[in-house]
């Protein structure tokens, strides 16, 4: 588990990217979760266990949309072989953006947040705001474009002031 735990986002946010779709994202998260613990005794220790996990997550990947016709197969396994390599990087950039954009968030007005949240963790559309706010959906609109712009700048200041990648 100490060594699960701290990879657990990277696993999934590699997982999501082959599976959009989150239901089929989770059931594989949760058979990788599964095969990582029954497997456990072939990790060799000192090894990364991340590029381990990402490994046998790629194959149960390949073995899902395999079994599940629904599923449109995007990449083929010389992909995901491609893919795989630039995962571990793209993850770790993709959690630093996480942790700015974390920090950048507390540098919102009450207002601004509770926008947010209703958006994003109600789930709330735009219409639905608007009535419970008793605004036009125009405004809810230009407000949340507001803070999107807002939230991109300071994501791109931290990174130029922290030294690191700029896009």
């Amino acid at each position: 588990m100490s060594l699960f735990l701290p990879i657990q986002r990277r696993l999934y946010a590699y997982i999501n990217y082959h599976a959009p779709n989150k239901n089929d994202s989770e059931d594989i998260f949760q058979e990788v979760s599964a095969t990582l613990l029954s497997k456990f005794s072939d990790y060799q220790e000192g090894t990364d266990f991340l590029k381990w996990a990402i490994t046998i997550a790629k194959y149960k990947i390949l073995s899902f949309r395999r079994d599940n016709k629904r599923m449109r197969i995007l990449f083929d396994e010389e992909d995901m072989d491609r893919f795989q390599s630039e995962a571990h990087t793209k993850v770790e950039l993709l959690e630093g953006d996480s942790e700015k954009l974390k920090k950048c968030l507390k540098k919102l007005s009450d207002k601004q947040t509770n926008l947010l949240e209703f958006r994003y963790r109600s789930d709330m559309t735009y219409r639905q705001i608007a009535k419970k706010l008793n605004v036009s959906m125009q405004s809810v609109y230009r407000s949340m474009s507001r803070i999107h712009v807002s939230l991109l700048q300071c994501i791109k200041m931290t990174s130029r002031l922290d030294g690191g990648y700029e896009q």
